[in-house]
């Protein structure tokens, strides 16, 4: 494919060639990534604060805006938001377009609550999911860990599984170490809940220090005076708020960024911008790194912000074969590692014989692609997932494998209707850590709840799903008039989605008669 094809998929590709070339020359890891003390700091994320305009607008709090977090009609902090808008300051000083020019000008401030404010108008009042909100080139994956304990993420066919063993802090360290933005969720976890006045909320990734006692860094949207916990302060039941007034950024105030330091170390002055916390068993606050905010608290899921790894063309008819289609899958690169092993799962039937390579490198004979057709039944990946519609693997035989900014490469394949949405696992071949696969989704679109509420009670249980003091049959009457309508009470395993994982949650803790 060439830059003088003009189609609109087309163009869109060649701007993806363009911005790939932005990245940093080919490289396994990123150049502030430490691989010999496993540590690296991620440089171009802020640190900007959620509650910025929340008040009553007028003289009792000068500068507030009066809908600032209250869009929906319930009150709630914007963290997801704000998370989001950390990682979009990074891609877009990568070269990707997604904030106004300016935006780390004099003026940040006021384009860094238009595009928080901007973000949770078009998620709150018109149901637009992230995806729906990042230009062609960025996706956005939703990753959580089960009512099993199992790392999953969120796919166009449901919700799929990683590989066994695999910890949520693998699938954010692992994706961290591509330059991609990656946002931690906590959720409150009785009986720590004092410090919070939320039951689950974001903040944005800035480092980690990985071995036997990792630690992780992050902003939090909560302050914006880094790990000085006596910052967040946040009362639903007082406006205006003194103590949020006093943390607000001045007009003139400098961009909370921090200038990077070497591969590996921590940049100057980190306190005064980001948190720190020890991670262990699933949750912040161990290794002798205690944070009175988070100690014990869970990262029960990942948000990541990612270059797509694969791109299809629209489907043209398919001569001789009424009915069916062709699509191209191009490799894209702008993210660092290497890939040498891909499997495509489409969400239309795979025909047999149906794919071949082009492409300067594709097309050199060291690849190999095998199409597994939907006609011979599902297809069992190696993790043990069932793909009703077959799949597509592609392999290196020889040569090179797709290494950082590489040149875009053609796999080309038919299927019967259209492809609107795909999964892709994809191996490094990166001898850090070769063999380790990772996933991206397209056409996964999912919702969550982006409203902070007030924080359980010490000993909330959801066994007593009606709050009367006992577990009984009412409870389970209770549940399901919550779950049928999806209400959010009924989230009970807290992954942001409500369905047959609440149900299983639920009875684990309620036919043990209590939390």
């Amino acid at each position: 494919m060439h830059c003088s094809q003009r189609s609109h998929a087309r163009t869109s590709l060649c701007l993806l060639t363009a911005l790939a070339g932005l990245s940093t020359a080919a490289s396994a890891l990123p150049p502030w990534w430490n691989a010999t003390t496993q540590k690296g700091f991620q440089p171009n994320v802020p640190d900007y604060f959620q509650h910025q305009r929340w008040g009553i607008a007028g003289p009792g709090d000068p500068g507030a805006e009066a809908t600032w977090e209250f869009l929906g009609g319930s009150a709630g902090g914007w963290c997801y938001m704000t998370a989001i808008t950390n990682g979009l300051f990074k891609f877009k000083r990568d070269g990707y377009d997604v904030m106004p020019n300016g935006y780390d000008g004099a003026n940040w401030l006021t384009h860094a609550n238009g595009k928080i404010r901007t973000l949770a108008t078009e998620m709150i009042n018109n149901n637009k999911t992230v995806d729906d909100l990042l230009p062609i080139t960025l996706r956005f994956k939703a990753v959580w860990v089960n009512a099993l304990g199992r790392v999953v993420y969120r796919s166009w066919s449901g919700d799929r599984i990683y590989p066994a063993a695999t910890t949520i802090l693998d699938v954010a360290a692992r994706d961290f170490k591509e330059d991609d933005a990656v946002l931690l969720r906590f959720d409150a976890d009785p009986p720590n809940t004092a410090p919070t006045w939320w039951n689950f909320h974001m903040v944005t990734l800035t480092g980690l220090e990985l071995g036997a006692n990792p630690v992780v860094y992050f902003a939090d949207p909560d302050v914006n005076g880094g790990n000085t916990d006596n910052l967040a302060v946040f009362d639903l039941g007082t406006r205006p708020i003194a103590g949020v007034t006093a943390q607000r950024f001045a007009a003139n105030a400098a961009l909370p960024l921090l200038a990077p330091g070497a591969a590996g170390v921590a940049p100057a002055g980190w306190q005064t911008r980001y948190n720190r916390g020890g991670y262990a068993a699933g949750k912040i606050g161990g290794n002798g790194l205690a944070n009175t905010r988070y100690t014990d608290m869970p990262i029960t899921g990942l948000r990541i912000i990612e270059p797509q790894v694969l791109l299809l063309d629209p489907p043209i008819p398919a001569p001789g074969l009424p009915g069916r289609t062709t699509q191209r899958a191009v490799c894209s690169a702008g993210r660092y590692g290497s890939s040498d092993d891909f499997f495509i799962f489409p969400n239309a039937p795979v025909q047999p014989g149906s794919v071949a390579l082009d492409g300067p490198q594709f097309g050199s004979g060291n690849w190999l692609a095998i199409a597994y057709p939907a006609s011979n039944g599902p297809f069992i990946d190696p993790w043990g997932n069932a793909w009703h519609h077959g799949a597509i693997r592609v392999m290196r035989r020889s040569g090179s494998p797709i290494v950082g900014a590489s040149r875009l490469n053609g796999v080309s394949f038919t299927v019967l209707g259209t492809v609107t949405a795909f999964d892709v696992y994809y191996e490094s071949a990166d001898a850090s850590d070769s063999g380790t696969w990772r996933v991206q989704s397209f056409g996964a679109n999912f919702s969550e709840d982006w409203v902070q509420r007030a924080a359980p009670i010490a000993g909330d249980c959801p066994a007593d799903f009606n709050h009367d003091g006992g577990v009984d049959g009412a409870d389970v009457n209770a549940f399901f008039d919550a779950w049928e309508a999806g209400l959010n009470a009924a989230d009970t395993n807290q992954d942001g989605g409500v369905d047959g994982s609440d149900v299983t949650a639920f009875f684990e803790v309620w036919e043990a008669g209590g939390c």
